[in-house]
């Protein structure tokens, strides 16, 4: 092989100690430190129990996906460690991405509002049958 990719290989974020990526993950806001987790498949990126999307740009919340939120939630463990997730201004998710929460012993909030106006599910309401596990988005 040529030296490019003796030099790409060595320089593999994959083989760097899950404490240089903590590290890293120190300068981050947690949202940020949740999708480098699920970027590098790695969820020592990510080390908080509450994972708040409106410190993102506007932007980009708007285009992240139920497939990339259920690839986040995953990735960082969502179901055993989170205990608040906000979703603000996430407007292109329909809540299918949200079900690797489903049977969480730890959440006791998700805002899903789409500004700073919150709409708040908490306890027993997030996984009650009538949680809308699919639901619109609307400015109101």
């Amino acid at each position: 092989g040529s030296s490019f990719d003796q030099l790409s290989s060595c320089l593999s974020i994959n083989i760097l100690p899950d404490s240089i990526l903590q590290f890293i993950g120190e300068y981050l806001p947690t949202s940020s430190r949740a999708m480098m987790a699920s970027a590098v498949s790695r969820s020592a990126c990510f080390d908080s129990d509450a994972l708040d999307f409106s410190d993102i740009d506007r932007d980009l919340a708007s285009k992240l996906t139920d497939s990339d939120m259920s690839s986040i939630l995953v990735s960082i463990d969502a179901v055993n460690r989170l205990r608040v997730l906000k979703i603000i201004g996430c407007t292109n998710i329909s809540g299918v991405g949200l079900d690797p929460l489903r049977g969480s012993n730890t959440i006791q909030q998700i805002d899903f509002s789409t500004s700073d106006i919150a709409t708040i599910a908490t306890g027993e309401a997030i996984f009650s049958s009538n949680f809308p596990w699919c639901f619109t988005l609307s400015e109101d």
